[in-house]
């Protein structure tokens, strides 16, 4: 930004007689003013208090002149009627003539899109004055002369502005210039040019000049635009006896008044015919020419016109067009075969240069590592080498380069790209992560083995080993010891790592990782568990023995087995699972109560263990018993379908048979650890209860016809062979639960025939027994006596009764 202060200075006296004598000279004219109807509106400036330290004396002028002009200004500012249209001007600078008893007052009118600069030439107490106003929008500059009362003091006041202006104007030069200038302050090269004040940078439109040898100096008026879009008005002047003579004389900013202070520049002026004029065309993309740091735009046609000085000037141009679609227009060289940009010219006549552009494709580089990105604009029909074989370490992360996708071309050597398009290519890396593998725990100088997935490395206790190993992938690493210096046994007891809490080999690398061997000579404690399940020992027979190792590692787990008060005897040895679960199925073939446990006998890093005992019963007659209840309700179910019976009236007849095993199950759990008489009283009960409700029916239906067909009473003497055999298969089934039996020989098939032989004789009994003690009483009642049957009844007779 510009300073927004004034200070009156040494160079007023010089500046009031160049105005003056610039001002008198000028000859009066007519001129046509644009009139707007937002112009004469004092409201369209905003309220912003603005207090400056210039000062001007108090005045007050009123006047009109021949054609109808009016004007009414004061210190505060006023009207200045213009051919029917008001325009409020405001004072901004004073200078005074005393000499000649004169007083200038600089007066300005500013809109949103044009402004107006004053000068007020006042003598105290005169009837007649001066007033020259210049217009932007025009570039018109007029002398006015009114009749009418002037008033002046010595009384000088702060000029106070209570409003900002909100400025649109579109900055452009008004007038064919005439005045150049070129220097590290002040460039003019044509009706454009620039201004250096302290770090910032003034675009100027050159917007009038005055060529004046006569007063010893010229004057040039330009419009000044900065950064920030505050705009200036600005009056330098050029001495013609010193062509390195410049004052920045008087310059307004149009947006709040401020005044910007007068001060010496550093440039060399001359006029339109003393320079040369340097051309230099280039294609309609580029906007913009630097000339000797300063930079110009090109609006409309090809050709840059710059008018400099005689002598050296650097200039450069842009070096490539914006792209469109991966393409632009890239500089070469210009025409005198000068392939540098910027370069050097002299100037010691008018020169002409082209700059001449080649047609460029830009290549785009889609990699994650920099070191290949080979993106950029090249020349059309250029080929480029992509690089290969590279691989790049970043800290614990590597990158190898794999190949190339895209749009690219293969020779036999080389991957490339034929630069006749834009083009986008992409690198393939594979992303590796260091893998660090270190110890503890062991003496020192031992030696040691890693295995990293399949690579081996040894190394000592106090070293490191390390392997790069793919993002994503699995890993797997094994520890081993080689030798060590302790008479003690070293093993490895685990693995830890920062970033995982617990380490299950194989580990999916994410990330670069460190894990650490540590290795003891203190076995740790394990603990071994054992279940038994009987949920398929009354159906199929089968025991079902499982459990689990903690912590979980893949071995053999021992299970034994014993009969109450006998030695222990291995039944299998069965593997773990991953997680430590075993599993075996056992067909018991003895009887009693039996203890089972399980036993591992460790390794190199647990101690032995063994689970706790778990007893249960196990009757062998018990299972012959159900196998063979199920065989016969399923041979009873076969012959009924075979029948195609009603299969409502199959349900019911299977409700005894059904209820009498429930029976048998629940009087077995409750009474199998009652030996000897536990399994076989649930043998007995759930026999006769299958009998009473199952054979009993068929039972009583049977003694009705053998007594109808005998025509007596049953004698129950025919249940003794019965009795005979319940005793025999019920004294052997005892022998045989208190393992008595063992030392009996006997055949193999002789408990499955008597287990058969004690539940079906306990049915019969149970079902018979009461049958003929009802049918018997029936048949008493069905006979009359002996002596009834004699004296009544014929023998015809009692054959049909």
């Amino acid at each position: 930004m510009f300073k927004n202060y004034s200070k009156r200075r040494n160079l007023n006296a010089i500046l009031m007689l160049i105005i003056l004598t610039l001002l008198v000279q000028t000859s009066s004219f007519y001129v046509e003013h644009a009139v707007g109807t937002d112009e004469n509106n004092l409201n369209s400036f905003s309220s912003n208090l603005l207090t400056d330290e210039m000062e001007i004396p108090k005045f007050e002028i009123v006047g009109e002149n021949y054609i109808g002009d009016k004007i009414s200004i004061s210190e505060k500012g006023g009207i200045i009627e213009i051919s029917g249209t008001e325009f409020f001007f405001f004072p901004w600078k004073h200078i005074s003539w005393t000499e000649n008893n004169v007083d200038v007052i600089f007066v300005a009118n500013v809109t949103e899109s044009n402004f107006r600069i004053g000068f007020l030439f006042l003598t105290n107490g005169s009837s007649s004055f001066d007033v020259k106003i210049f217009e932007y929008a025009s570039a018109t500059y007029q002398k006015m002369t009114f009749q009418g009362k002037t008033f002046i003091t010595e009384d000088f006041v702060k000029l106070k502005k209570t409003f900002e202006n909100k400025i649109s104007i579109i900055p452009s030069g008004k007038i064919d210039n005439r005045l150049f200038a070129t220097g590290p302050s002040l460039f003019i090269v044509s009706h454009e040019g620039k201004l250096k004040l302290d770090s910032s940078i003034m675009k100027l439109y050159v917007i009038h000049n005055t060529i004046n040898p006569s007063s010893g100096w010229n004057e040039l008026w330009t419009l000044g635009v900065t950064e920030s879009k505050d705009y200036y008005f600005n009056i330098f002047y050029m001495n013609t006896k010193n062509k390195s003579d410049i004052i920045f004389g008087h310059s307004l900013c149009l947006n709040d008044y401020a005044v910007l202070e007068q001060k010496q520049l550093d440039s060399t002026w001359f006029l339109k015919g003393e320079g040369y004029q340097l051309s230099v065309m280039v294609p309609l993309e580029i906007k913009s020419l630097w000339v000797d740091g300063f930079r110009f735009e090109k609006i409309d046609d090809s050709t840059f016109y710059s008018m400099l000085n005689e002598g050296t000037h650097i200039i450069s141009i842009e070096n490539g067009t914006s792209q469109v679609d991966g393409i632009r227009f890239g500089f070469n060289k210009w025409s005198d075969d000068v392939d540098k940009n910027p370069r050097t010219i002299t100037l010691d006549s008018n020169v002409t240069l082209s700059a001449e552009y080649s047609r460029e494709f830009l290549l785009t580089v889609d990699s994650l590592n920099p070191d290949v990105d080979v993106s950029g604009w090249y020349d059309e029909g250029e080929e480029v080498q992509l690089p290969m074989f590279i691989d790049h370490e970043d800290g614990d992360i590597k990158y190898i380069l794999e190949s190339w996708s895209g749009d690219i071309s293969v020779s036999e050597n080389s991957t490339f790209v034929l630069m006749d398009a834009s083009k986008t290519v992409h690198a393939n890396w594979r992303k590796l992560y260091k893998v660090i593998v270190s110890s503890e725990g062991l003496p020192a100088n031992s030696s040691l083995s890693y295995k990293i997935n399949e690579i081996e490395i040894s190394v000592r206790s106090n070293e490191i080993a390390y392997d790069w190993v793919e993002e994503n992938s699995l890993i797997q690493i094994n520890a081993s010891i080689q030798s060590t210096s302790s008479l003690a046994e070293f093993f490895l007891d685990h693995w830890k790592s920062v970033e995982i809490p617990e380490i299950i080999w194989p580990v999916r690398i994410h990330q670069p990782e460190q894990f650490t061997a540590v290795f003891t000579n203190q076995k740790r404690d394990s603990q071994l568990s054992c279940d038994l399940s009987n949920a398929y020992l009354m159906t199929t027979g089968q025991l079902i023995i499982k459990g689990k190792l903690d912590p979980p590692k893949e071995t053999k787990v021992i299970i034994e087995y014993r009969v109450s008060g006998q030695k222990w005897n291995t039944l299998a040895e069965v593997e773990t699972d991953i997680l430590g679960n075993y599993e075996y199925y056992w067909y018991p073939n003895v009887t009693g109560i039996i203890q089972i446990k399980s036993v591992w006998p460790g390794d190199v890093t647990y101690n032995p263990t063994a689970s706790q005992t778990e007893s249960m019963a196990i009757s062998q007659s018990m299972l012959k018993f159900k196998k063979l209840a199920n065989t016969f309700n399923s041979s009873t179910s076969l012959v009924y379908d075979e029948l195609n019976g009603p299969q409502d009236i199959e349900r019911e007849l299977g409700l005894p048979f059904t209820f009498g095993m429930n029976i048998v199950d629940t009087l077995y759990v409750e009474l199998s650890t009652i030996r000897p008489l536990g399994s076989i009283a649930a043998i007995v009960v759930g026999s006769a209860i299958i009998g009473f409700f199952y054979i009993f029916p068929w039972a009583i239906l049977i003694s009705v016809i053998a007594i109808i067909a005998r025509k007596r009473s049953i004698n129950k003497k025919l249940l003794f062979p019965l009795y005979i055999f319940w005793m025999i298969s019920f004294s052997y089934l005892i022998l045989h639960e208190l393992n008595v039996g063992l030392f009996i020989e006997h055949s193999r098939y002789l408990l499955t025939i008597l287990t058969a032989t004690l539940a079906s004789v306990t049915g019969l009994l149970i079902a018979f027994l009461p049958s003929f003690k009802i049918t018997n009483r029936l048949a008493k009642r069905w006979q009359p006596n002996e002596k009834q049957s004699t004296k009544y009844l014929s023998p015809q007779q009692f054959r049909a009764t």
